[in-house]
C-alpha cells in the first residue's frame, strides 16, 4: 500500500497450490474402485487507487482475479478445472471528519469461467462439464453511523443483475439460488455507565428477495425476511 500526496494505491499478488483427490466406485462392479489425483495452482492480484478528499470523501476503482477449485470428475473421469474470476469495481466511501460513520456505494461486475453445466450428451444424465461463464452485475450500498456514544445503527441493500452468459443448457437464465436483492438494518445499544455498565442489546432484520429453485427458471422460490436479536455483557465490568 503506497500513497503520493491524496492518492492511495494498494497492489496484491497472490499464488496458491491445492492438492486434491477423487475416489469412485461402481457399486456393481467389483475391484472398480478408481482414485483421481487433482493438482491446481494459479497466480492471481488485485489494484486499487483511492483519491482522499479533505472533507471525507473518497472515490475509488479496484480490479481484481480469483480462482477456486473444483472437486470431481467429468463422464470420463477427467478432474475439473478451478473456475477463475475477475472483478471490476468503482465507488465512493465517505467518512465524515470527527465522526464514528462510514457510508459506501458501489458498482461491480464479476465474470466466472470454466462454470459447471450439465453434460449435454443424454447418455450421461448426472455428468457435468465445464463449459459454463456467468456475469453478476449490481450496485450496492452500505454503512454505519454512531448516532451517540451508545446508539449505532448498520444498514446494507444489494440489488443484483446476474446470468448465465454461457451454458449448455440454461444460456441467458438467471442462476438457481441467487437472489436479485438483500437488505438488512441492525441496530445497537450499549450501556456505558452505572449499574448496567457493560450490557448491550442489539437488534435487526434481514432481506433476501426472491431467487430460482432451477436451471431453467420454472420453479420461482420467494423472499423470506428474518428477525435477529442479541443480548451481551462484558464480563470484565464484574472485575
Amino acid at each position: 500500500q503506497m500513497r503520493w500526496g491524496r492518492w492511495a494505491v494498494l497492489v496484491g499478488l497472490r499464488h496458491d497450490w491445492v492438492k486434491a483427490g477423487t475416489d469412485s466406485e461402481n457399486l456393481s462392479v467389483a475391484g472398480s474402485a478408481t482414485h483421481t489425483p487433482q493438482k491446481d495452482e494459479a497466480t492471481t492480484w488485485r489494484a486499487g487507487l483511492v483519491y482522499l478528499f479533505d472533507n471525507g470523501l473518497a472515490p475509488y476503482a479496484n480490479y481484481a482475479t480469483s480462482f477456486d477449485p473444483v472437486l470431481g470428475t467429468d463422464f470420463n473421469g477427467a478432474p475439473f478445472k478451478p473456475t477463475k474470476g475477475k472483478q471490476y469495481e468503482v465507488g465512493v466511501k465517505y467518512q465524515p471528519n470527527g465522526m464514528k460513520s462510514f457510508v459506501q456505494a458501489s458498482l461491480f461486475d464479476i465474470t466466472q469461467t470454466n462454470v459447471k453445466t450439465a453434460d449435454p450428451d443424454p447418455t450421461h444424465p448426472w455428468a457435468s462439464v465445464q463449459t459454463g461463464e456467468v456475469r453478476s452485475r449490481g450496485v450496492e450500498f452500505e454503512g454505519s453511523v454512531n448516532v451517540t456514544d451508545n446508539l449505532a445503527v448498520l444498514a446494507s441493500y444489494t440489488r443484483l443483475n446476474t446470468k448465465n452468459t454461457r451454458s449448455n443448457t440454461a444460456e441467458g437464465k438467471w442462476p438457481f439460488g441467487v437472489p436479485r436483492q438483500m437488505a438488512s438494518a441492525w441496530i445497537d445499544y450499549s450501556v456505558a455507565q452505572g449499574m448496567l455498565e457493560g450490557l448491550g442489546a442489539g437488534a435487526g432484520v434481514r432481506y433476501v428477495g426472491s431467487s430460482f429453485g432451477n436451471a431453467d427458471n420454472s420453479l420461482k422460490v420467494p423472499g423470506y425476511t428474518v428477525i435477529d436479536a442479541a443480548l451481551r455483557y462484558d464480563l470484565r465490568r464484574l472485575d
